[in-house]
This record gives C-alpha cells, structure tokens and sequence, in this order.
C-alpha cells in the first residue's frame, strides 16, 4: 500500500465517520480509531501534516476528570434510561452489532419497524438490518425477552460491537 492509497483511505474513514476500522491483507494489518473531540476549537485532523501531528502524543498534563460531590446522592435509574455497561450488570442482554454496516430498523422505508420498545420478542425474531457492503443483514435476537431500549438511530452507521438494543430476558 502506497501513501497516496493510505492517506485516501485515512480520508474515507473519517468522510464515513467511522471510529474503527480494520483492514487485514495478506501480511498487512491496518487498524484506524478515531476519537471525538471535546474541544469544537480544535481542528480535526485532515491534511497529512495535521493527521501526523494527530497521531504524536501530547506532552501536555492530562487532569483527572472533576470528582462529583459526596453530598450528591446517585439519580435511581429506569432500566429505560440505562447505559449498556449497567443493564448487563444488572442481568438485562445487551445485544451487539456483528458487524460494520448502517442500521435499519425497518425492512423498508414504507414498512413498520421490525420491533419498539415494550415489544416481546422470541429468541430468533429479526429485530433489524444491517446493511453492508450492499447487503441487508437480519440480526436476530438472541433471547425471548422484552425489548427496553433501542440503542441506534435508524439509518446511522453501527460499528463492530456496538450495543443495539437492550433486552430484559423472559424467565422461563
């Protein structure tokens, strides 16, 4: 791969928004991440000049993150308004995308969406597509249980591993 063809791809890879991508050919591994910026004042990085800056470490200080008083008592949380990270601590499934690709939640765009929230879906059910490389992908669930959040927008590029939805599982 030649630096022409690397800096095309590094400028697709953002144009698409991606925050991960993979290449493997033969020998070559070729892993792109990119991070969001929490600063609007910095420019992200698009010349070749400005991704190599991008990609040297800073030399400046990091701070810690601002600690949150002791007096503030932690909010109770619905499972409608949990993180991923804590429905699965509390036994809700968290299902993943297999896959880069943009998300669907409709079979078509005149057709109603495969589930809502609140629905009772069986272990098998199609609950979207994912379209890659020009082809639709039905993901299905993975338990019979009750959808409680929809993670994704419809229409907006998922990534590999990204969390889909989050399901309370039936007890059987």
């Amino acid at each position: 791969m030649h630096l022409d063809e690397l800096l095309t791809l590094l400028r697709e890879v953002q144009r698409l928004g991606f925050e991960e991508f993979l290449l493997e050919w033969g020998n070559l591994r070729l892993e792109i991440r990119t991070t969001k910026r929490v600063s609007p004042a910095e420019p992200h990085p698009t010349a070749p000049d400005q991704i190599t800056e991008a990609l040297t470490p800073s030399k400046a200080p990091t701070q810690p993150p601002p600690e949150t008083p002791a007096t503030q008592a932690p909010e109770k949380q619905t499972p409608e308004t949990l993180t991923p990270e804590e429905a699965e601590k509390q036994g809700y499934y968290v299902l993943k995308s297999p896959m880069v690709g943009t998300f669907y939640r409709r079979p078509a765009p005149d057709k109603p969406p495969f589930v809502q929230v609140g629905d009772t879906v069986k272990k098998g059910q199609t609950l979207c597509l994912i379209e890659a490389m020009k082809i639709f992908n039905e993901i299905e669930s993975e338990v019979d249980g009750k959808i409680i959040q929809i993670l994704v927008e419809d229409g907006t590029p998922v990534e590999f591993g990204q969390p889909l939805f989050i399901i309370e599982p039936l007890s059987t």
